[in-house]
C-alpha cells in the first residue's frame, strides 16, 4: 500500500500501560509518521475528538465514565456526523460488546494482549480505508439521487411539451376544419370536398410526425449525457471499490442505466428510422418468454391466456428486440382491455403459417369491450390514445406499425363494440440464413498510460466522469467547454488525443475539426462524442471525414479501447513515444470553420 502522510491518532484508554504500548508501537513504525494524543476518560476523549479532529480513534470499550458503545453514540451528537474511523480495544471477555460497537459505527477492533506493532498499523490503515470508502459511497448515492431528480424533472417537461403539442394539433385541426367549411360553401361538389379533406388529413399527419420526431430526438439527446455519466461512474465504482456488495450495487446501477439507454434508443429509432438487425427468430419461443415476464400481472388480474401455436412454425428473419417490443405492446393492450370487463377474462394468442410457407401470422384476441368504429381508423396514429391523461402516450401501436413495416409485414385490427378485439400481424418468413464465416479475432491492445488528452464538452458531468477515468489510467487531462476555448488550449500545448462533443455553443465539434485542417496528425487522433448517430446529417459528416466517434452513453471499456485504437500502433504497443509534437502557438482558424 502506498505510504500515507503523517496521521494523528487519538487513544482513549484509562489504562496507562495500554496507552503507552499503542503509542510506542505507532511512534516507531517506519512507514507512517504517527502523532498520538491521549485521553483517560470518555468525556476527555470526546473533547479531544472535537478539537483535534484526529485521523483515527483508538477506543477502549471499558472507560471509567462510559463504555465504548456510549462513546460512539455521543460522537454524532458532538459533531453532527462521525468524522473519523474508530478502532476498539477489548479484552477476551468483551468481544460480543465489540461486535455490537461495530454495528454502531466502529470500523474494527483489537484484543488486548494480542496486539503487535504491525497489526496495529494495518488495522488503523484498513479502518481509514473502510471509512473513506463509506464516505465515497454516500457521495455516489447523493449524486445518483440528484440525477434521478433531474430525470423526473425532464419527464415532467416532456409531459408538458406533449400537452402543448396536443393543443397545437387541436388548434390546427380547428383551423383546417374552418377552411374546409369555407371551401364547401364556395364549391358544393362532393369530389372537391373529399379531395380537400384528404389533403388536410395528410398535412395534419405530416406535421404531427415532424413535431414528434423533433421532440423525441431532442429529449433523447439530452438524456444521453446524464446516462453517460452514470455508466462511467458505475464502472469506476466497480473498479475502485473492493468487495462483492459494492460490485453488486454498481452492477444494479449499470443495469438500470442500460435499460434507460434502450428506451432512449427506441425514442431515437422512432424519430430516425434505421435498418433493423436481422437474425433467425423463433416466434413461438419469443411469445413464451414474453408471457413469462408478464405472467405475474396476468395472475393478479385473473387474466387467462390461451395459446394456439403452430408447432411447425418456421423461423423469421427479424430484429428480436423490436419484435419482442411489438409483442409486449399487443399483449399489454389486450390485458388493459380485459381489465375493463368482469371475469371471465381471457386472451388468445395464435400463430400459423400459410400453405406456401412464405408467410406467418400472429393473432392476439381479447374478449374485452372492443373498439368503436370511429376509433379503429385512428388507433395507429402517433399520440392518439383512448386512455385517460397520464395513462398512455399514444405511441405504442404507431411504433408497432413502423417496426412491422420495416420487416416487410403488416398489422390490422378487427373489432366490434362489446365483442373484443383481434390484432393480426403478418410477417414474411424470408430466406434461410446462410452460416456466416467466423468473425476475425479482435485485435488485442496493450495498456496505454501517460498520454495527454483534451476533452471538449459543454456537459460538466461528462467532463468530470471522463476526467476521473482517464486520470485514473495515468493520463494527463485538460478540458474545454466548447471548440473556441479548445483552440486556445491547443495554442498552449499539444495533445495525443482529442475527445470532442459534436453539439456545443460558440464553436461546435464539426467546426473544431474543420479548424484543424492544416494539422492532419491531430485529425487522425480526433474522436467525436455524440448522442445522435441516427441523424442523417451526423452520419453523413462521419462518413465524409472518416473520423472516429463514440456514441453516448458509453462505458469505461469503450473509452479506453477507442483511445488505444486512436493512437499510432507503436505507441499503444509501447515500442515508440507519442507522435511528433507540433510547436504550440501556431494554431490559426480556417475560414469556413
Amino acid at each position: 500500500m502506498t505510504a500515507l502522510p503523517s496521521l494523528t491518532i487519538l487513544i482513549v484508554d484509562d489504562n496507562t500501560e495500554d496507552r503507552a504500548v499503542c503509542s510506542r508501537f505507532l511512534s516507531r513504525h517506519p512507514a507512517v509518521a504517527y502523532t498520538c494524543i491521549e485521553a483517560v476518560t470518555g468525556t476527555e476523549g470526546l473533547t479531544l475528538y472535537h478539537s483535534a479532529r484526529p485521523d483515527c480513534l483508538i477506543l477502549n470499550l471499558n472507560l471509567p465514565d462510559m463504555d465504548g458503545v456510549q462513546f460512539l453514540a455521543a460522537m454524532p451528537a458532538a459533531l453532527h456526523s462521525q468524522s473519523c474511523p474508530v478502532v476498539l480495544l477489548t479484552g477476551q471477555e468483551s468481544e460480543p460488546i465489540a461486535v455490537q460497537a461495530l454495528h454502531c459505527g466502529a470500523q474494527d477492533y483489537l484484543v488486548k494482549g494480542d496486539i503487535s506493532a504491525d497489526l496495529l498499523h494495518r488495522t488503523i490503515i484498513n479502518a481509514i480505508d473502510k471509512f473513506r470508502l463509506r464516505q465515497l459511497l454516500e457521495e455516489q448515492r447523493c449524486a445518483l439521487y440528484q440525477q434521478n431528480l433531474i430525470l423526473r424533472q425532464r419527464e415532467e417537461c416532456l409531459s408538458a411539451l406533449n400537452a402543448t403539442l396536443e393543443q397545437q394539433i387541436v388548434e390546427r385541426t380547428a383551423l383546417l376544419a374552418l377552411l374546409q367549411e369555407i371551401t364547401n360553401a364556395a364549391n358544393e361538389r362532393e369530389r372537391a370536398a373529399e379531395e380537400l379533406q384528404h389533403k388536410q388529413e395528410a398535412l395534419r399527419q405530416r406535421e404531427k410526425l415532424a413535431a414528434m420526431r423533433s421532440l423525441l430526438a431532442n429529449v433523447a439527446h439530452e438524456l444521453n449525457n446524464p446516462l453517460a455519466m452514470i455508466l462511467l461512474q458505475a464502472d469506476l465504482l466497480r473498479e475502485e471499490a473492493p468487495g462483492e456488495a459494492v460490485a453488486e450495487h454498481a452492477q444494479e446501477i449499470t443495469q438500470a442505466a442500460t435499460r434507460c439507454e434502450r428506451l432512449v434508443h427506441n425514442f431515437l429509432t422512432l424519430s430516425h428510422p434505421h435498418p433493423t438487425e436481422r437474425i433467425a427468430v423463433d416466434l413461438n419461443v419469443l411469445i413464451a418468454h414474453t408471457l413469462e415476464l408478464l405472467e405475474p400481472v396476468f395472475r393478479g388480474d385473473n387474466v387467462a391466456v390461451e395459446l394456439c401455436l403452430d408447432a411447425d412454425l418456421p423461423s423469421i428473419q427479424a430484429d428480436v428486440d423490436q419484435i419482442r417490443q411489438v409483442l409486449v405492446h399487443l399483449i399489454t393492450n389486450a390485458h388493459q382491455a380485459l381489465c375493463e370487463v368482469k371475469a371471465p377474462r381471457r386472451m388468445t394468442l395464435t400463430t400459423r403459417c400459410d400453405a406456401t410457407r412464405t408467410q406467418i401470422a400472429l393473432e392476439v384476441v381479447d374478449i374485452g369491450p372492443g373498439i368503436p368504429p370511429a376509433l379503429r381508423t385512428r388507433i395507429f396514429e402517433p399520440f392518439f390514445t383512448t386512455k385517460p391523461p397520464g395513462m398512455g402516450t399514444g405511441l405504442g401501436l404507431s411504433l408497432c406499425q413502423g417496426i412491422l413495416e420495416g420487416h416487410g409485414g403488416t398489422i390490422r385490427v378487427t373489432s366490434q363494440p362489446g365483442q373484443g378485439a383481434a390484432f393480426r400481424v403478418e410477417l414474411p418468413v424470408g430466406e434461410r440464413p446462410v452460416t456466416a464465416a467466423p468473425a476475425p479475432e479482435e485485435e488485442i491492445y496493450q495498456p496505454v498510460h501517460g498520454q495527454t488528452i483534451l476533452i471538449v464538452d459543454d456537459e460538466p458531468s461528462v467532463i468530470r466522469g471522463l476526467t476521473r477515468l482517464l486520470r485514473r489510467d495515468g493520463h494527463t487531462v485538460d478540458t474545454a467547454p466548447n471548440g473556441r476555448l479548445a483552440l486556445d488550449r491547443l495554442q498552449e500545448r499539444t495533445y495525443d488525443v482529442i475527445l470532442s462533443d459534436l453539439r456545443m455553443p460558440e464553436l461546435d465539434g464539426a467546426g473544431l475539426y474543420q479548424a484543424l485542417e492544416q494539422y492532419p496528425e491531430l485529425r487522425q487522433r480526433f474522436v467525436f462524442l455524440t448522442g445522435d448517430t441516427l441523424s442523417h446529417e451526423t452520419m453523413a459528416f462521419f462518413e465524409q471525414t472518416g473520423v472516429r466517434w463514440l456514441t453516448k452513453p458509453f462505458r469505461a471499456a469503450e473509452v479506453r479501447r477507442t483511445i488505444q485504437q486512436t493512437l499510432p500502433r507503436q505507441v499503444r504497443a509501447g515500442f515508440a513515444p507519442s507522435p511528433p509534437k507540433r510547436e504550440p502557438g501556431n494554431m490559426t482558424m480556417q475560414s469556413g470553420a
